[in-house]
């Protein structure tokens, strides 16, 4: 089945990319208990992103309020920050999903993809780490802070306000110009927030060069193969890349991942230089968007200590 239509194993090999993602590294317990955690969340939030997209404004409702839970996600740590991207990146390949026949995402294969990186990470390629805080004890730690956090008088509190207002607004932005793909420029947006505020320029630059290169390539690569299973098989190294990259070259990340994503986009809208235009521009309104709400909604005075106080948790 997979041979004569490959676009079945398109969400898998999703899925199993940001499982591996979201990877924390450490002990076998945390390992396992992240990224069940995450494809789990990743899949319902896609399931239900894909109903909500059959109306633009509760859509938009739906991703907002996705957005701003994952905002409060740095107090998991680094591995909380990678897991919320990808469970508020299903919630838009929901949306994108709703209507595309053959589904280019579906949520039982992200489940099916999360459990793939699971098998992987606790099984074969499982490692020993140092114990480390424990969920349990982060999560009583945001429930001992939520107040402050909803009050936004924190850092994460204002990081979860702001990551709301950019992927809403995008979102709208999106129905609004009836882009090709829905999600890419709310996708561009949160790929360039991060917690720490002076990593948003640095991160929309990596962005935009990485989303360059690496479209450039997905489309060379799809118009040579076609959405074919040789397309899946010629993106392993892609997927691969991705993952090992992710801690040592931003770029390097993106130009992979993006020629991940944009190439298995050949199953279900025809790949070509006007595709990856709108990639181009929908990255760049994304990160535009990302800056500009950054810079007037973050005082100069909490620039200052945000990374001290990310870090102590």
């Amino acid at each position: 089945m997979a041979i004569a239509r490959p676009h079945n194993l398109v969400p898998v090999a999703v899925g199993a990319l940001m499982g591996a993602l979201v990877d924390p590294g450490c002990s076998t317990q945390r390992r396992a208990l992240t990224i069940t955690a995450t494809a789990l969340l990743g899949s319902i939030a896609f399931a239900v992103g894909d109903l909500a997209g059959q109306v633009p404004a509760l859509a938009v409702a739906f991703v907002t309020l996705v957005a701003f839970a994952s905002g409060f996600a740095p107090e998991f740590g680094a591995a909380g920050i990678r897991g919320s991207l990808y469970v508020v990146t299903s919630a838009l390949l929901g949306v994108a999903s709703t209507g595309v026949n053959p589904g280019f995402i579906t949520a039982p294969g992200l489940l099916l993809g999360g459990a793939w990186a699971l098998l992987l990470a606790v099984g074969p390629f499982r490692q020993q780490g140092a114990p480390v805080c424990g969920p349990v004890l982060r999560a009583r730690r945001l429930t001992d802070n939520l107040r402050e956090h909803l009050m936004l008088r924190t850092a994460i509190g204002r990081h979860a306000a702001r990551t709301a207002v950019v992927v809403g607004f995008a979102m709208s932005l999106s129905f609004a110009l009836q882009r090709p793909a829905i999600s890419w420029i709310a996708g561009a947006a949160i790929a360039v927030l991060h917690p720490r505020a002076s990593a948003h320029g640095v991160r929309g630059v990596r962005l935009v060069t990485g989303t360059l290169v690496g479209g450039i390539a997905a489309v060379l690569l799809a118009d040579a193969l076609g959405p074919t299973s040789v397309l899946l098989l010629a993106l392993a190294p892609a997927l691969f890349l991705s993952v090992s990259l992710r801690a040592v070259d931003y770029v390097a990340y993106t130009i992979a991942s993006t020629a991940f994503m944009l190439a298995l986009s050949a199953f279900t809208m025809r790949m070509g230089w006007g595709l990856f235009d709108a990639r181009i521009v929908d990255t760049a309104l994304g990160v535009t968007l990302a800056l500009t709400v950054a810079r007037f909604t973050m005082p100069l005075g909490e620039r200052d200590r945000l990374a001290a106080e990310i870090l102590a948790r």
